[in-house]
């Protein structure tokens, strides 16, 4: 995997043995050994695509919808938001990418007249290194390591050269982009969806050759990207009498009328950066943010994440995105089902409807998430002989200090059965206690326990987390906080550079791709 803390070594050669001979170059290991013809059906969707936008740019114009307030426009937004918060289409909706769509070859579709497009693959591999070499993917960033690294640009496929050349490059301009040009090529294939469906691609490509093994646990979690933008705090009529004050981004036009006809001018106000809203990780971590949630297997050795969306609205609570984002993994990965045994998630995704959609959509499969601590007050302790305390989590400490271990439960009883520890002999500790007589138990034999289900609440009667079976189920939950650290930390998935929720999509799509292509190539 990327180090973090290593930076590559930038130089200009006009021979590139000594970069070839070089393995520990993630990024140059992952432009030569990229088996990048198996893009070759999204090279076709992307120069569909790029036509049609190149169409819809001449043609566009910027709606009109009368005249409206800005303060009016922002009352408008905060309603709507009060109104689907709880909507099912809870995700940026994709571009549907249709993989058996016939499409004529490449040589058919850029056959005719007219300016050469930039080659799609020299510039796929451009915006992918750059996000190998640990840079923020923007344009002006690959724009820049293009024109000032000339043993980059030439492991993209392009010519170190400024000016296009039909006869050399021929269907399509192989010489280096300007500013504009990768703009134009990231905006293309984000609004296309290609993204996406080349992430996905790869990622069940990666399943079905082995390279990430089917596990039996799937975790979730959410993280936060910080929103490159800036909000305004609105206060709203929501019901007669109770009011709701929330932080929206800020509004603008994108007409070019003067700034002081804005108010009455027919165009519409639009959020600067839709989807961004305030993300509270804990008491004094707050965040003007996008929201992600993240899947992957759980299994040992297997902490690799598989899918990432992105919420419409960031201040979507945890819980409520379990749900629609398992549904989308059982369409895209359907391998799944059957072979899943438990789905991993923190405390926030403790819910009876998450329970019945994970029985529902992983037929066999059961939900798994820790329950808050709880103290048990001191007239619950007195019931029970020789107990000196229980823990927080509900485990019973006996006079002489040792913590009792749970064996299983009584159903019709209702109970929790536990038993005293075995010492370091391997046999029951109880034997050469000094307090063995308050506990009633003579020499040599084991002291056991039921405890009241009722009385400890912060136990699962279900899956309870003290029983070996379940133990590694809560111990495997955290794995999800590494795969969210090889996005974030690995990737610099956290440093987010555009604006709108479909384009930070794209972000964390484009980081997952790299990392799947990394692990084929391993």
């Amino acid at each position: 995997m990327l180090n973090p803390t290593r930076l590559p070594v930038l130089f200009q050669s006009q021979d590139d043995a000594e970069l070839a001979r070089r393995e520990d170059q993630e990024w140059a290991s992952l432009l030569r050994n990229t088996d990048w013809d198996r893009f070759e059906k999204h090279e076709r969707h992307y120069y569909l695509a790029l036509a049609h936008h190149n169409r819809i740019r001449v043609r566009s114009q910027v709606p009109e919808v009368g005249p409206e307030p800005k303060r009016e426009a922002q009352e408008r937004y905060l309603l709507d938001i009060v109104e689907k918060r709880r909507d099912p289409a809870m995700f940026v909706e994709i571009p549907q990418f249709d993989p058996d769509q016939a499409l004529p070859a490449v040589s058919t579709m850029l056959s005719g007249p007219g300016k050469p497009p930039m080659d799609f693959y020299c510039m796929l591999a451009a915006v992918l290194g750059v996000i190998a070499l640990g840079w923020p993917e923007s344009p002006e960033t690959v724009h820049k390591q293009l024109h000032s690294n000339p043993p980059f640009a030439r492991l993209c496929g392009f010519r170190y050269s400024k000016k296009a050349d039909r006869e050399i490059d021929g269907l399509t301009a192989k010489h280096l982009p300007s500013l504009s040009m990768c703009g134009k090529f990231d905006e293309v294939m984000t609004a296309s969806g290609l993204w996406t469906a080349m992430n996905l691609d790869k990622v069940r490509h990666n399943i079905e050759t082995g390279v990430v093994p089917l596990g039996k646990m799937l975790a979730f979690d959410t993280a936060h990207a910080d929103a490159h933008s800036s909000c305004d705090r609105i206060e709203v009529e929501v019901a007669p009498g109770k009011k709701e004050r929330r932080n929206i981004p800020k509004l603008h036009k994108r007409c070019s009328c003067p700034a002081s006809e804005r108010e009455t001018c027919p165009h519409p106000w639009e959020p600067t950066d839709r989807g961004a809203a305030v993300v509270v990780k804990g008491p004094t971590r707050i965040h003007w943010a996008h929201k992600a949630s993240v899947a992957g297997f759980a299994d040992p050795g297997n902490e690799i994440p598989l899918d990432v969306r992105i919420t419409n609205y960031a201040a979507t609570g945890d819980g409520d995105t379990l749900d629609p984002h398992l549904r989308e993994m059982v369409d895209r990965f359907p391998e799944i089902v059957g072979v899943v045994e438990a789905v991993l998630a923190d405390g926030a995704y403790r819910s009876q409807d998450n329970k019945r959609a994970v029985a529902s959509l992983l037929p066999g499969a059961t939900l798994h998430v820790p329950i808050p601590s709880h103290k048990t007050g001191q007239a619950v302790v007195d019931r029970y002989r020789g107990i000196e305390k229980f823990t927080p989590a509900g485990v019973p400490v006996c006079i002489e200090g040792h913590r009792f271990k749970m064996f299983g439960r009584d159903v019709i009883g209702q109970m929790y059965c536990w038993k005293a520890p075995d010492g370091e002999d391997g046999k029951p500790i109880c034997g050469s206690c000094p307090m063995r007589s308050q506990c009633g138990k003579g020499q040599g034999r084991r002291r056991t326990l039921r405890t009241r289900r009722a009385e400890f609440p912060q136990i699962d009667w279900d899956h309870p987390q003290h029983l070996v079976r379940n133990r590694r189920f809560i111990q495997r939950r955290t794995s999800v906080e590494r795969m969210i650290k090889r996005i974030k930390v690995d990737l610099h998935g956290e440093i987010v550079t555009r604006r709108d929720a479909n384009r930070i999509q794209a972000h964390f799509d484009k980081r997952l791709l790299v990392l799947h292509l990394m692990l084929d190539d391993t």
